[in-house]
């Protein structure tokens, strides 16, 4: 299906901000947990909110794990979401060690306070892009988005495919490689600068 947009739902947080946001900008999309269906969109998209080893689960069980690395491999854009974007990661340490989609290497571990209990992120904060970011056309520089995660990844050797926060210490917020993005932000939730962005990625061609 030409510029139908596929947003890849595993039963993990509300979808109606991302509904309202593709009515807004007038796209075509669907929602769909079947990888039949999805694969006839020309672009995915992975939100999620919650636990990510039940997410990995509910990915697995649904076939979804192995249709996303070959839709990636095939080329077709792909942007990660929040717990979506930690998805597309190597692993997490969420409710104990659990191996990711392996798109990159993030690992994403818990902040913590004094008590030893995980200090969330939550509110508006800036994102510094990475140089020719394909994500941050027409978006001014340090613009605020949305965020609210208790997991993060840390600096690794890609740095030209980062983008990055600072909250207790710097973290990688956004990612994009070739065909694979990912945002621990919700665009959806980020005012103009989101509708941007989600743009941005809706225009990007292979």
């Amino acid at each position: 299906m030409k510029d139908v947009i596929g947003i890849i739902d595993i039963k993990m947080g509300n979808l109606y901000s991302l509904e309202k946001l593709f009515r807004y900008l007038n796209k075509k999309y669907l929602i769909s947990s079947n990888p039949m269906i999805l694969r006839k969109c020309n672009k995915l998209i992975l939100p999620g909110v919650g636990d990510f080893r039940s997410a990995m689960s509910k990915l697995k069980k649904n076939k979804l794990s192995k249709f996303i690395k070959e839709e990636v491999k095939n080329g077709k854009p792909i942007l990660g979401i929040c717990l979506g974007m930690q998805l597309l990661g190597k692993k997490s340490f969420e409710s104990g060690e659990t191996l990711g989609l392996n798109l990159n290497d993030l690992v994403f571990k818990p902040w913590k306070n004094k008590k030893n209990v995980i200090d969330h992120h939550i509110g508006f904060n800036q994102v510094k892009f990475p140089k020719n970011s394909i994500l941050s056309k027409n978006i001014p520089e340090n613009s605020d988005f949305y965020f609210i995660h208790g997991y993060y990844a840390k600096i690794d050797k890609e740095l030209s495919c980062y983008g990055f926060s600072n909250y207790k210490n710097k973290f990688v917020s956004l990612y994009e490689k070739k065909n694979i993005f990912g945002v621990q932000f919700h665009p959806e939730k980020s005012q103009k600068s989101g509708i941007t962005l989600i743009n941005n990625f809706l225009s990007y061609a292979c």
